[in-house]
């Protein structure tokens, strides 16, 4: 069956089940980008079905690759990237009539891309119709990016974008509905003294997506034993994993009566034995590390000191430099060949300055403080590493067993708690995929497709450490460490943990045999219990109640 039919097939069984089951209608319309990744109105309409699934951020996603893909098909005679390809593919679909393709099982479609043989003149000119159906893809795609980020809380990407998208369709009386409540809603909330970055970023359901296939069965039997290898390794026999009952946290104080008695199965970490205080009782490496450092540069696999005397380089460029033999080989190996003379210096300045939001694909990480560019380096390293070992990212260790969410309940009753703005998590994926020289529409759908990046991005603000510089109180190092991932949190911790080279535990009193051992998530030497409750939020996904916290909060409320 030609490509063109199969994927005219998919399209219109995926119209029939959107209203009755988007789940199916989104995963046909993922076969169909599979077969067709340069058609704008297939990613508009997989958009689409994840408004319906309650994925708004997926949704923008897709809307912004539509977006996108219209302006690569318009200047299809210019010798765009993708447009030629995406033109004839999306003429093609266009073309079938529907009583060629109302019968049959999509589920039976091959998947595989066929490549589309011409060339730039062999095809005719775009149409007026063809123009006008195009544009009508780009204004439904940018009223969904628009609104999509209004529902999320980005009220200022919301704001700016439907004003740019105004400017391209002045006419158009839903832009000017989103602009006009976006425009009130920013003008409230700078009137009581909220900042244009709080404005700027909104909150997103932690979730499990139903066809996540690598998430492992955390609790089970065997996923247990295959990280007690790990924890029993890094600790010298000195801790174990264990299934545990944690308080199911949300975000809204006043909600947490309706909880209060509620728990979630979760792991944590036991001692195995008796450990005096002041005693180092683990010791985990990890080459998924970054920092941010101008000066002084950190070992580029594992953030160690760097002796000026005996450093070793890559071969082939003289951007990074490693401490020792064995972390330049292991670098070669696992991640440095997709980094190596690439330019990522968009992400290392986005540390180190707010930059104003762009509105293409060659944005910077532009809301980003010091920490977020810091997660942007970690998304950047784990794609690396995926692409270096041809490996899904979701299955690199030690992002596989990383904590990001529990499984249902289903999206419109779970929370919003994952911080999301346009710039960070869109438009700086975007530019991290073309630095790696990943096409971000055919190449990223089995691998980094959206859902794959916000994914990580949950695990890595949940579970990744960050070392701050002493003098400018910035932090300038982040890591993923498995092991210390498995560690739960408390305000009043046994453990307390310090990072070189490697991931290093001390004991700050005596630890009994059989006692679950804690670290803090935060400084608690913070004594507002309010705020470190707002500094935990993004960590632990709702507010803290420890011991601690429960009692200073019941003293002053």
């Amino acid at each position: 069956m030609l490509p063109e039919k199969r994927v005219a097939r998919l399209v219109q069984q995926a119209d029939t089940s959107l209203t009755t089951d988007p789940l199916r209608s989104r995963n046909l319309l993922t076969d169909a980008l599979a077969i067709s990744p340069y058609d704008p109105d297939l990613w508009q309409q997989r958009a689409i079905a994840h408004v319906k699934l309650g994925y708004p951020d997926l949704a923008i996603g897709d809307a912004y690759r539509a977006l996108l893909l219209v302006q690569e098909l318009l200047e299809a005679h210019e010798e765009s990237e993708f447009g030629f390809i995406g033109l004839v593919a999306w003429r093609g679909r266009r073309a079938q009539p529907k009583d060629t393709f109302a019968t049959g099982d999509a589920d039976e479609v091959s998947n595989e891309v066929e490549e589309t043989e011409g060339d730039y003149e062999s095809i005719p000119e775009i149409t007026e119709v063809e123009d006008k159906d195009l544009k009508q893809t780009d204004v439904f795609a940018r009223r969904l990016i628009c609104s999509s980020l209004l529902e999320i809380g980005c009220l200022l990407d919301a704001w700016e974008q439907a004003d740019t998208s105004l400017k391209v369709y002045p006419e158009d009386e839903e832009l000017r509905k989103i602009y006009q409540e976006s425009d009130e809603k920013v003008k409230q909330g700078r009137e009581k003294g909220v900042s244009d970055f709080q404005l700027r970023e909104g909150e997103v359901a932690r979730v499990i997506y139903p066809w996540n296939t690598f998430e492992p069965d955390r609790t089970s039997d065997e996923t247990v034993g295959h990280l007690n290898t790990f924890v029993t390794k890094a600790s010298s026999g000195n801790f174990e994993v264990k299934v545990t009952e944690l308080p199911m946290l949300v975000p809204d104080a006043k909600e947490e009566g309706k909880v209060i008695t509620k728990t979630s199965r979760q792991l944590g970490v036991y001692a195995t034995k008796d450990l005096p205080k002041d005693t180092q009782v683990f010791s985990e490496r990890s080459i998924l590390t970054v920092n941010n450092r101008l000066f002084d540069p950190l070992c580029d696999c594992c953030n160690g000191p760097l002796d000026p005397l005996n450093t070793f380089s890559c071969d082939n460029c003289d951007d990074v430099m490693f401490c020792s033999t064995t972390c330049k080989d292991e670098a070669t190996e696992k991640y440095h060949p997709s980094l190596c003379g690439i330019d990522i210096d968009f992400l290392f300045k986005s540390a180190h300055t707010r930059h104003s939001v762009a509105n293409d694909a060659s944005a910077t990480a532009s809301s980003s403080t010091p920490t977020k560019a810091l997660y942007s380096l970690l998304l950047l390293r784990t794609l690396a590493m995926a692409l270096t070992q041809d490996v899904n990212p979701l299955e690199i260790l030690p992002v596989k067993y990383l904590y990001g969410s529990s499984p249902p309940p289903p999206p419109p009753q779970k929370p919003p708690t994952l911080p999301f703005t346009f710039p960070d998590n869109i438009l700086s994926v975007f530019h991290i995929l073309t630095r790696l020289e990943v096409d971000p529409f055919k190449v990223s759908l089995h691998t980094f497709d959206i859902w794959h990046t916000l994914t990580i991005h949950s695990k890595i603000l949940g579970t990744a450490s960050a070392r701050h510089n002493p003098t400018s109180g910035q932090p300038e190092v982040a890591a993923l460490h498995l092991c210390y991932s498995l560690v739960n949190h408390d305000c009043e911790p046994c453990l307390m943990w310090e990072c070189q080279s490697e991931m290093k535990f001390r004991t700050l009193r005596e630890v009994k045999e059989g006692e679950e051992v804690r670290d803090c998530y935060t400084d608690p030497r913070i004594e507002s219990w309010k705020k470190r409750r707002e500094w935990l939020m993004g960590s632990l996904g709702g507010g803290c109640r420890c011991g601690r916290c429960v009692r200073e909060s019941e003293a002053d409320p």
